[in-house]
């Protein structure tokens, strides 16, 4: 079973060296005010519920993408998702199957308007075809971490420093001048 519990607000668990323990009142507890960085990022990494809740932010974040890229002028498939820190990985996955679910919907408006245009519909070339049928969200792990160095559990003074140092591109996933 699962054993693991919050504190309640104020309290504080309180442990004897005999290893006898109380969960003592210390301060009036204020309504409980969690913050999503705290729920997420220090949460178990096998919590189902918190799995759904990092895999849905990422989700989330695709109606502003879609907006920025029209915005610019730019177009998904010439956009490669990515993600850094590697805490961020399961939003991206959302991300990315969010991203492949609206391409798909869109693949499917277009084979639905060559369908209902019957023989007045513009005839696809055979490339022009496999193109529409292979399209695909690019996922690329863009950049990697030396996993050595902490970034994140780091002063604020020298925190920028080392992030610098800490990350590298993986050459050759992007296209320079396309993606």
């Amino acid at each position: 079973g699962d054993h693991v519990h919050p504190l309640p607000p104020g309290q504080a668990l309180c442990i004897k060296r005999s290893g006898a323990w109380t969960l003592d009142q210390i301060l009036v507890p204020l309504p409980l005010k969690q913050c999503s960085f705290e729920r997420i990022y220090f949460s178990r990494g096998n919590d189902a519920g918190v799995y759904r809740e990092r895999e849905e932010l990422g989700r989330l974040l695709l109606p502003p993408l879609l907006k920025l890229l029209g915005e610019n002028s730019l177009s998904l498939a010439n956009t490669v998702l990515s993600f850094i820190p590697n805490t961020s990985e399961l939003a991206f996955l959302g991300l990315a199957k969010q991203a492949q679910d609206h391409l798909d919907c869109q693949k499917a408006d277009i084979f639905k308007a060559l369908k209902a245009n019957n023989g007045n519909a513009p005839k696809l070339s055979d490339a022009q075809l496999q193109e529409l049928l292979t399209a695909k969200v690019r996922t690329e792990k863009v950049v990697h971490k030396d996993a050595k160095i902490r970034t994140f559990i780091q002063e604020d003074s020298s925190r920028e420093h080392l992030t610098m140092h800490a990350y590298d591109v993986h050459y050759g996933t992007v296209r320079r001048g396309q993606d």
